[in-house]
């Protein structure tokens, strides 16, 4: 079958799984939608094909989306946040030893293998590392990747049941913020000029992305856009993002996730389903416990705290957040911490463990 047809039909699929589920009001529906779609479809007729340019791509716009409208009030609430950034940490390195040992006690993993899998990092990412460290780079990517399905179907539902109230505040002020936002935006720029506008946002973007691609930050891309956007936005007021243009970025990373789960992947689950319940049961009541703690202990929201606390991927997270009326740019800020203290210091931290 010719590529250009396989990644054509794939993104077709995508967008059909990721529309169906946006129409059914599913929480992040355009990502789980297209993920769930894309994933039956590689596990059935191992066709999907997305091409490696597509995550620096969707992760810059995933950036350009979040960051332009970011603004100066969000920007001075950010000093507040060394108390919750402190607890993050903590608290990530507590979950990893926690779910670790007891995937070691239970399963039967070594121990490299059990925390690396639990470890709050990428898939390929834990997976290089423990290669590095004598563990099973299969078993950890596998339970990787599990745990990262389980937080992106699962944690959106729960976390709207959680904080139905707060999700319903937080979705209403975000509401009246956007209209806020477009009536400046409409008073400062013509609407013949929303084109232009577009434009230079997404050129900034994609320079900001670019440059953190090339000097190898964690998630660069989007840190780079987020980075790159909010600060056209805060200088100018010019930064823009087309609502319709919303469902495309999600779908595009659901795509991305979706094409991770194969048939192989699929079939471990037999070998891998103790494992893998346990560490998703885990997680989701040690983030239920931390994203209180955070929330009781910081002046963040309730599903904004859970959100912070929750180790699945900057990118996803953010759009989750975004969708649910979190304040994205308390999350953005959370997260990419936690992607610089997951590369930097749990490597070494783990290895300690695992020679004790």
């Amino acid at each position: 079958m010719n590529s250009a047809y396989e990644i054509v039909l794939t993104f077709m699929v995508a967008y059909i799984g990721g529309f169906l589920a946006k129409k059914l009001k599913i929480p992040a529906g355009g990502m789980i939608g297209a993920m769930l779609a894309v994933s039956l479809y590689n596990i059935f007729l191992s066709g999907a094909v997305v091409p490696k340019v597509t995550r620096p791509t969707m992760q810059i716009l995933g950036g350009a989306l979040l960051g332009h409208a970011i603004d100066k009030e969000d920007i001075r609430n950010l000093r507040r946040m060394i108390k919750p950034v402190i607890l993050l940490v903590l608290a990530l390195i507590t979950l990893n030893i926690a779910i670790g040992y007891l995937l070691n006690m239970v399963c039967g993993f070594d121990m490299a293998t059990s925390m690396f899998a639990s470890a709050p990092g990428g898939v390929s990412d834990m997976a290089l590392i423990a290669d590095e460290l004598g563990a099973n780079t299969t078993s950890v990517s596998i339970l990787q990747l599990f745990r990262l399905f389980g937080i992106y179907i699962i944690y959106p539902p729960l976390f709207r049941i959680i904080g139905k109230r707060v999700y319903r505040e937080n979705l209403i002020q975000s509401q009246i913020q956007k209209k806020q936002h477009r009536s400046v935006e409409n008073k400062k720029v013509f609407r013949s000029n929303e084109l232009r506008c577009f434009l230079l946002t997404l050129i900034v973007s994609f320079t900001g992305g670019v440059i953190f691609i090339a000097l190898k930050v964690p998630a660069g891309g989007m840190v780079g856009a987020v980075i790159a956007s909010s600060i056209l936005n805060i200088k100018t007021s010019k930064g823009y993002f087309p609502d319709k243009l919303r469902l495309l970025v999600q779908v595009g990373v659901g795509a991305l996730i979706g094409k991770q789960m194969t048939r192989k992947s699929f079939s471990s689950i037999d070998n891998l389903l103790i494992p893998i319940v346990l560490m998703i049961v885990s997680l989701i009541i040690f983030t239920a416990i931390l994203g209180v703690l955070m929330y009781k202990t910081s002046r963040m929201d309730l599903l904004t705290s859970l959100l912070a606390i929750t180790p699945g991927g900057i990118q996803e997270i953010s759009l989750i957040a975004e969708e649910l009326g979190c304040n994205t740019s308390q999350v953005i800020a959370m997260h990419t911490i936690r992607l610089i203290a997951v590369i930097c210091i749990f490597p070494s931290l783990l290895k300690i463990i695992i020679y004790l």
